[in-house]
């Protein structure tokens, strides 16, 4: 039967891209789903733990294995940071509420920390958090996530806590389950219903976690929400095809992978089953793309909404599991070692996951020299593609180049096609700005959801094309509808490139805009651009990024510098260019936020009569010579 159901999946994505006729991707008969939840036993715990024991067994095996007596640790002593502090409270900010992170993580703390040691006081300070959880007056489901988030949380206790609830509190804890989580997700057709977004994937896992929990005294309710979310959550995950990539960003996919992650192992282990869910076009492969999107430095290429630090990746524990891809786990893994060697639990960045209990159940122990089986250079293909180069996988010091195309116009998405970032010995010499804070734009007033042309989502300067490593003209703003699309993929081991059509997003300013972006044996990265049809006398500027601590111009190298580590930004053409560095720490209007420690590292070149202009820069680490004549990787496409 998934069989078909996959056949069906494949044939409503092709037509969203014009491959084959859309259908609806899965046709699950609620019966299915009904004689699951009949059979499921009526016992708690029931989420994420798989049989009503797991716990004991843990508590059992802990003196044996000291990730698991890290991990417990860790649970009881944030736990203990809990106990004296008052429950959350409902606080509005914006169109957003407040509380519900704290409910989610406080509560998945406390339950854990009763069921790992048996201590009652964990479970009353718990029962407090969830009365007033559910004494708020609503879970705010004008912004669902919130609802998503605070169901899960309360169901969490709901279910792990059920035989320490005394009856009056179990049915003020379902009511509210019941009337502020699950009544709500069927009040109305959401956007995110079967959206594209993380969003579907958060909400319907919260959906999920809550029907589960009060199946056996909501059977019709449970049946419904569990029947939507399998049929509805596949659209969330279609972006994810060909190759695993994630169009949001490498944030996003934390937020939006990890609660889909949820929402698998939630039904697997209560119903036997994910219905396929895990075997959808392209899933399978993201743990691939969060490594990947991961440099030496251990820092994201941040497109999109989303900063460049890399927490704790709960979500690849339990890929690595169902995959049998250790090497998947490298980093992850790597950290818990080390934690555990210096008996600081702090270095296993275990701070950052919300629910540590479920690294107890996906914990795997990982040979530490395990080999990445994962490719050097990489492209993801698909809505928003990437492509990303590296020298290599096991040198902290190796080559690093990712480039991006796709629209600005996409969830979370900035004016960055054709932008880069780039990586040598250590240090992203090349960056992202990320994101600024949502509510900093929002309380003023403006129009940040909003991608047409002329919304105030591109007056911000980190979103706009005015902060990333990108040639602009006369000053003007990306074409936001306009695409960049991944022509070129050469995965040629000396010199990988890929070159960019970029020429969407620079309508009207000219005629053809090609990049190209490469990265030599040597380490040195390679960015090409030729522009054709440009007004002449048009002023275009090639620039980057920097948190480089000095910058400094020698003729046609802009030389920067980190500790005792440096980097020759080179203008190879023009022939003669003239550099400038700008302090980007204070920003250009009242509504940005600050770029401490950052810079631009720009030059200018005035457009001649034929309207043509050829750029090459040379990205070269100190003591680096390239060692080789640099290709036309633009002419070479052409041929």
């Amino acid at each position: 039967m998934h069989t078909k159901w996959l056949l069906a999946w494949v044939l409503f994505w092709g037509g969203l891209t014009g491959v084959a006729q859309q259908v609806d991707p899965f046709t699950l008969a609620k019966g299915e789903v009904k004689a699951r939840l009949e059979k499921m036993p009526a016992t708690h715990p029931r989420l994420f733990v798989g049989r009503a024991d797991a716990f004991e067994k843990i508590r059992g095996g802990i003196g044996q294995k000291p990730e698991w007596k890290l991990i417990r640790d860790w649970i009881v002593k944030e736990a203990d940071g809990v106990l004296p502090q008052a429950p959350a409270e409902r606080v509005q900010e914006g169109f957003r509420m407040r509380g519900q992170h704290a409910v989610e993580r406080r509560v998945g703390l406390l339950a854990a920390a009763y069921r790992l040691t048996g201590k009652p006081e964990y479970a009353e300070r718990a029962k407090r958090e969830l009365l007033a959880a559910a004494a708020f007056k609503d879970w705010n489901p004008s912004h669902f996530l919130d609802t998503a988030e605070m169901t899960l949380g309360v169901a969490l206790g709901y279910d792990w806590l059920y035989d320490t609830l005394d009856e009056a509190t179990r049915k003020t804890l379902l009511e509210a389950i019941r009337e502020k989580g699950l009544k709500q997700a069927l009040a109305k057709k959401y956007f995110w219903t079967k959206g594209t977004s993380n969003w579907s994937q958060v909400c319907w896992a919260g959906m999920v976690a809550g029907a589960l929990a009060v199946s056996d005294e909501e059977p019709e309710l449970a049946l419904e929400i569990i029947h939507q979310a399998v049929t509805s959550v596949p659209y969330s995950i279609g972006p994810y095809a060909p190759n695993g990539s994630y169009p949001e960003g490498p944030g996003y996919w934390t937020f939006g992978t990890t609660y889909f992650i949820y929402m698998l192992d939630l039904l697997t282990k209560a119903l036997g089953t994910d219905f396929g869910l895990y075997d959808l076009p392209g899933f399978a492969k993201t743990g691939d793309y969060i490594n990947i999107v991961t440099g030496p430095s251990g820092r994201f290429y941040n497109y999109a909404d989303g900063g460049e630090g890399r927490g704790h990746q709960l979500a690849l524990w339990w890929l690595a599991q169902r995959s049998g891809r250790p090497d998947w786990l490298k980093k992850e893994a790597a950290d818990m070692r080390e934690a555990v060697r210096l008996g600081d639990v702090g270095k296993s960045l275990l701070r950052h996951v919300s629910f540590p209990a479920l690294l107890l159940f996906w914990f795997q122990a990982t040979d530490a020299d395990v080999k990445a089986s994962m490719p050097l250079n990489w492209s993801s293909e698909g809505h928003v593609p990437i492509v990303v180069m590296r020298t290599s996988w096991e040198d902290p010091n190796a080559g690093y180049l990712a480039t991006k195309g796709g629209p600005a116009i996409q969830n979370h998405g900035h004016m960055d096609a054709g932008s880069f970032v780039y990586e040598a010995d250590g240090v992203r010499w090349a960056v992202d700005l990320g994101a600024q804070s949502y509510y900093s734009i929002e309380k003023l007033g403006m129009s940040l959801w909003s991608s047409k042309q002329d919304s105030d989502r591109w007056k911000i300067f980190r979103l706009s094309s005015a902060s990333h490593n990108l040639l602009t003209i006369d000053g003007h703003l990306h074409v936001a509808k306009g695409a960049g699309k991944i022509v070129t993929f050469d995965n040629n081991p000396q010199s990988p490139h890929t070159v960019i059509d970029l020429s969407e997003v620079y309508a009207g300013q000219a005629g053809t805009a090609m990049r190209a972006c490469a990265l030599l044996a040597s380490r040195t990265g390679v960015v090409q651009d030729r522009l054709t049809g440009v007004k002449p006398g048009a002023k275009v500027r090639w620039a980057m990024v920097t948190r480089a601590t000095s910058c400094k111009a020698q003729g046609n190298d802009m030389v920067l510098k980190h500790g005792a580590k440096s980097l020759a930004v080179r203008a190879v053409q023009p022939a003669a260019v003239t550099w400038q560095a700008l302090d980007l720490s204070t920003p250009p209007n009242t509504w940005d936020s600050p770029n401490k420690g950052a810079s631009m590292i720009a030059f200018e070149t005035v457009v001649p009569e034929s309207g043509v202009l050829d750029f090459k820069v040379m990205l070269v680490p100190g003591g680096v010579h390239p060692g080789q004549t640099i290709p036309d990787f633009i002419a070479i496409e052409k041929k």
